[in-house]
């Protein structure tokens, strides 16, 4: 009779562990996903951004202004900046599965820069300061040809991360957005 007392009450004191344990890891994974969920959304929030304003048709070349915001309160510097073309598809099958492929363009030259007039292609000596982004910073892009109208990938390297922007290049200003979507690779 005292040997079964015994195994029930250590039957019941281990139920008892097990479901306050059960109930200690459901917890903790509300709080890890909240917490998770809020971590994801301060970085995109502060994440960086890079969008096109205008270009400017020059003689042999062409410049286009971009510009890079920079939300985060933390400032960021430029590391690199790459310019790709997308090649225009042949045939049926490349159209039928929507595959886009890009070449880089080696010859476009950029540099940041606050003097937005002088279209002239700078060096890292003369235009350094500029390099670091406190809120927001006007880049210029050069690329030899006349503009085409074809599309055109940007991507901007800095040290908070990266950010890239594809669009179709015209001369002169551009509209506001009619239409806004970003994505985001998780992993």
């Amino acid at each position: 009779m005292v040997h079964e007392y015994f195994t029930i009450s250590i039957s019941v004191v281990s139920l008892i562990v097990a479901a306050s344990a059960l109930y200690l890891n459901y917890r903790n994974h509300r709080v890890t996903r909240n917490s998770y969920l809020i971590n994801r959304e301060r970085l995109r929030n502060g994440n960086i951004y890079l969008d096109y304003i205008k270009a400017t048709q020059l003689d042999d070349r062409h410049v286009i202004h971009l510009v890079v915001f920079n939300p985060s309160e933390i400032g960021l510097l430029l590391h690199s900046f790459s310019v790709y073309k997308q090649i225009e598809r042949k045939g049926f099958i490349h159209s039928l599965f929507n595959r886009q492929q890009w070449k880089r363009v080696n010859e476009a030259v950029w540099w940041p820069t606050t003097n937005l007039e002088d279209l002239e292609i700078k060096y890292r000596e003369e235009e350094y300061k500029n390099m670091y982004v406190d809120n927001m910073r006007d880049i210029l892009v050069s690329i030899p040809g006349d503009i085409t109208g074809s599309e055109h990938r940007f991507e901007i390297v800095t040290n908070q991360g990266s950010s890239s922007q594809e669009l179709r290049l015209s001369v002169g200003n551009s509209y506001f957005s009619h239409n806004f979507q970003q994505i985001w690779h998780e992993k």
